[in-house]
């Protein structure tokens, strides 16, 4: 699909891949001033479910379950309610410019590139979350006892299931690159950094001892 906007409850599966265009710098910033809700690409994906094309460039994809791409994702915005994994066993998996975001892992083959282009990785949730799903099972046991506010509670119980299921995810956050990491990259899990200020073969990025470590079998 070229320059598509496609919105679905479900999954996307693309037989070929997603080739959007960078929008004009002037019309973006013209956009912008009027609605915050603008893409920034004029290829976009959002979808309940899960995602799943050959590559994807110069576009945006928002998912509420994986994000699985062959090849190769260039110059995107892509964000995951699950996994991201970019490259299968027939793909190259690279990753170059653009955002990941995802609330469990991330999988791919390299990211960046020898020229340095930014390249952006944020995996895990900030302890807010944690927070608000702590708030929300007080009120949950406070609601409990008043049966007239059925409907509301059941909602309640929804939204703190989704989010316990995202912290489960949260819990196992971690980046992982089967080839190597170039500079201009840099990793987020939950709250803290990693940049990439030279050229890092393949290893498994997470947080041990409070910051972002690089883990190699």
């Amino acid at each position: 699909f070229e320059a598509a906007e496609i919105h679905a409850g479900g999954q996307v599966v693309l037989l070929g891949g997603l080739k959007g265009a960078p929008k004009d710098e002037d019309e973006d910033d013209e956009d912008r001033s009027t609605s915050d809700e603008k893409p920034h690409h004029t290829g976009r994906v959002q979808c309940g479910g899960r995602f799943h094309a050959v590559f994807v460039e110069h576009a945006e994809v928002e998912a509420g379950d994986d994000v699985v791409v062959d090849d190769h994702v260039t110059f995107s915005d892509i964000k995951s309610g699950r996994h991201i994994v970019v490259g299968t066993s027939s793909g190259k998996g690279l990753v170059l410019g653009g955002t990941l975001t995802a609330v469990g892992q991330v999988n791919v083959g390299t990211l960046g590139s020898l020229a340095a282009v930014p390249t952006f990785v944020h995996v895990g949730l900030d302890e807010t979350h944690r927070h608000d799903l702590e708030h929300l099972d007080r009120e949950i046991a406070a609601y409990e006892a008043d049966r007239t506010v059925s409907g509301e509670l059941d909602l309640m119980r929804d939204q703190a299931e989704a989010l316990r299921r995202k912290l489960t995810y949260a819990d196992r956050a971690q980046v992982a690159v089967s080839r190597g990491t170039y500079p201009g990259t840099k990793i987020r899990i939950r709250n803290r950094r990693w940049v990439a200020t030279d050229y890092v073969p393949l290893g498994v990025f997470r947080i041990y001892d409070d910051k972002v470590h690089l883990f190699r079998h």
